[in-house]
């Protein structure tokens, strides 16, 4: 895993490294996953109106279980801690998730006992989901 850190970087989506002002949320901040300057997938932070700060994470699924999300998503959450002064992120995971909820848990994360059902574009169904959070330290 610490050779797919090193060669992981992230590269603005919407030309700016910025968190939106107040007044243009929710918004989000975007970023393509590289691998050797390669795009592997996606991952960004969704500034939301109630002032809450979510991330979202996609890796293509050739790409998958090499390490590429886990670093991408520790550089993600550094910036937004050290950068963008983001005092607490949290995620929403389809509670079928495992892999997904298990990266979550090594970066930090904490499950925090809620739940919600809603629908899913990708699955075309609605299904659970679990909200995690991370507090800057």
């Amino acid at each position: 895993m610490k050779q797919a850190s090193a060669s992981v970087a992230l590269e603005a989506l919407n030309g700016t490294a910025l968190a939106p002002p107040p007044d243009m949320r929710p918004a989000w901040l975007n970023y393509k996953v590289l691998v050797a300057g390669e795009p592997v997938g996606t991952c960004g932070l969704l500034f939301r109106e109630d002032g809450g700060v979510e991330i979202g994470y996609r890796i293509a699924p050739e790409h998958r279980r090499r390490g590429y999300a886990s670093a991408a998503l520790a550089r993600l959450i550094g910036r937004a801690f050290e950068d963008l002064g983001v005092g607490a992120v949290e995620a929403e995971v389809a509670q079928d998730n495992v892999p997904s909820r298990a990266l979550l848990g090594r970066l930090g994360f904490i499950d925090t006992g809620g739940r919600r059902e809603r629908w899913s574009a990708r699955r075309q169904a609605y299904i659970d989901y679990v909200l995690y959070r991370i507090v800057r330290s």
